[in-house]
């Protein structure tokens, strides 16, 4: 529902992304969607970002 209002400065942040199994498939879909550039894991959260020029590309960071 939220895709209409991103722009290319967007960031959307997931909470709780490891909770259960319904939010790791989550997570992984939102990971796939072609509009989403880059994402952060930081197990807590996932941060997602929308930067058309960047290339796409997934990090996972344990803090």
């Amino acid at each position: 529902k939220l895709l209409p209002t991103i722009h290319n400065n967007s960031v959307m942040i997931f909470d709780d992304i490891h909770w259960s199994k319904g939010m790791e498939e989550a997570w992984e879909e939102i990971k796939a969607h072609p509009e989403v550039r880059v994402t952060i894991d930081t197990f807590q959260w996932g941060l997602v970002f929308f930067r058309r020029e960047q290339e796409k590309e997934h990090f996972v960071i344990r803090v």
